[in-house]
């Protein structure tokens, strides 16, 4: 039987070893925990200064926008007064510029309706005109035949030019003129040229003669006429002397330098029994 002495000491034995290894475990504890809490410090006390450094750098960041924000602050103030007064400058512009609109339109207003009476004024000359030149081709169609078609075709075509609204007064006005300067230039000038009229019925290659508005001479191949003016129309006549046809042959042949310049009795005036008429 295992007297209490030995229980007793067997306890002690076991108990003095259990207690070296529990304060072996509590040095390895205690170390590793010193050894931890250091490295943790050292890692706070690093943390600590990057985030005092990285305040610092926000402050600095802070203390620069807020000088840029003030800076631009004052820049668009700046901007803003300058854009006012544009404004109120362009404003007074405006103004300014309507003022100046209004008169505009009352000068445009006061020159249209000059215009427009002048444009009546020059519609009435151009009607004024137009009654002129269709008066003159009724004169041209009763007057000397000497090429009659060609001189109302030149007025016929001013009548047309006016209907279709492409002359004003002065254009109609210019060219009515110098219709009416040719026409009196027949008056005084002697001319020799090649024609077509219709004789017996028929239409012939003619000469014609004509000295000034008095004397008309045609010659066919065959025979030669005198206009004459029988109650307010030119009429062909025949009838001639052979000297009377020479001398306006001769005529003829003087003006287009074919002999030499001669004096010459032409057939102003005949006696009414020589005559024969041919329309």
């Amino acid at each position: 039987m295992i007297s209490k002495d030995f229980l007793q000491k067997s306890c002690k034995v076991e108990f003095k070893k259990n207690m070296k290894k529990i304060l072996l475990i509590q040095i390895v504890v205690f170390t590793c925990f010193y050894w931890l809490s250091a490295k943790s410090e050292e890692d706070l006390i690093n943390e600590k200064i990057k985030y005092k450094e990285l305040i610092a750098e926000l402050k600095s960041n802070m203390k620069t926008e807020d000088q840029n924000f003030r800076k631009n602050k004052k820049n668009k103030r700046l901007l803003i007064n300058q854009k006012k007064k544009e404004l109120k400058n362009l404003e007074k512009e405006i103004i300014t510029y309507n003022q100046k609109l209004k008169k505009v339109k009352f000068q445009i207003d006061n020159l249209s309706f000059k215009i427009k009476k002048l444009q009546d004024e020059d519609s009435k000359l151009v009607q004024f005109y137009l009654s002129l030149i269709k008066e003159n081709i009724k004169e041209v169609n009763r007057g000397i035949p000497f090429e009659r078609e060609q001189r109302v075709s030149i007025l016929n075509a001013i009548v047309l030019d006016i209907d279709k609204g492409k002359l004003l007064a002065m254009d109609t006005y210019s060219r009515y003129l110098e219709n009416l300067v040719a026409e009196e230039n027949l008056a005084y000038d002697t001319k020799v040229i090649q024609s077509i009229l219709k004789i017996n019925g028929k239409n012939k290659g003619v000469t014609i003669l004509k000295i000034g508005r008095v004397f008309f001479a045609v010659l066919d191949k065959k025979e030669v006429y005198l206009y004459r003016k029988v109650k307010g129309k030119y009429l062909l006549y025949k009838g001639l002397t052979k000297n009377q046809k020479d001398a306006i042959k001769d005529t003829i042949a003087t003006i287009n330098g074919k002999k030499t310049p001669s004096f010459l009795s032409l057939p102003f005036l005949i006696g009414k029994e020589n005559l024969k008429a041919k329309k």
